[in-house]
């Protein structure tokens, strides 16, 4: 069987072509990758831009040709940060199936994380505990983990493309960017470890591990912040960066009753 298996990230596209085999594994018969830069403005802004939008589907009906050329047996494609933060994300996805052909998916957060891990696993040897970090275009994901046992899973609004957006105006950067910039991570650590700290829940010594600030500004909108543990605030300073929100001071939904699991 043939699968062809499409990541829509923030600042590139991927696409590679297997051949599976009956015992479950894989061998690569193709890969392209294209700069697509689709969270380009989109991550300060909130919305998929026109222009980012073209460069998208032109790169995924190249990605279908080469799919079609190899007869895949079936199409795999996710989205990432950029697709789950902008507010016409799904009118994206909508296009890419009625145009393209084909349907993405949104990975969340966490979902990205297990899936960065996933890769990780079977393209080098992990002994003992890792700790697998992945900087992508949007975002940062640090996942941990045993053999194929993920214990935690951290996502931080630290990607390139948005950092760069954000903070970086000069090339060469110039030192006062580089300085801003260096603040900016050192204070998502700050407050993640703040936060962290006054927790005292069932998983927090889970949670702490990576004291980063969390991402899920779409999962507190569109799924009101049912993912555990729900404490975040809009009213501190970064709790719209933290997936899942770690404050003690109320959710951001106002669901401030939710429960967390027992401890496994």
């Amino acid at each position: 069987m043939k699968l062809a298996a499409i990541d829509l990230g923030s600042n590139s596209f991927h696409a590679v072509v297997v051949e599976v085999s009956a015992s479950g594994g894989f061998e690569v018969v193709d890969r392209e990758k294209d700069m697509v830069r689709l969270g380009a403005e989109t991550l300060a802004s909130g919305r998929l831009s026109a222009a980012a939008m073209k460069r998208g589907l032109e790169v995924l009906h190249k990605y279908k040709r080469i799919a079609v050329n190899h007869r895949v047996d079936k199409i795999l494609a996710v989205a990432t940060s950029a697709i789950r933060e902008a507010g016409n994300g799904e009118d994206f996805l909508d296009r890419v199936g009625r145009e393209v052909g084909f349907w993405p998916r949104v990975a969340s957060a966490e979902e990205e994380g297990r899936l960065i891990y996933l890769a990780a696993l079977h393209s080098v040897h992990l002994a003992g505990r890792a700790l697998v970090l992945d900087i992508g275009g949007g975002s940062v994901e640090l996942v941990q983990g045993t053999g194929n046992h993920i214990e935690s899973v951290a996502s931080a609004r630290l990607g390139t493309l948005r950092m760069t957006e954000r903070f970086v105006h000069s090339d060469p950067i110039t030192s006062k960017e580089e300085a801003r910039l260096v603040a900016h991570v050192a204070e998502a650590r700050t407050c993640a470890r703040r936060a962290s700290s006054a927790w005292s829940g069932p998983r927090a010594r889970s949670w702490r591990w990576a004291r980063w600030p969390w991402v899920s500004r779409v999962s507190a909108r569109r799924r009101r912040c049912t993912t555990w543990p729900c404490r975040g605030t809009r009213s501190t300073r970064c709790a719209g960066d933290w997936w899942p929100p770690i404050s003690r001071s109320g959710c951001a939904c106002r669901a401030s009753t939710s429960s967390a699991p027992t401890s496994s």
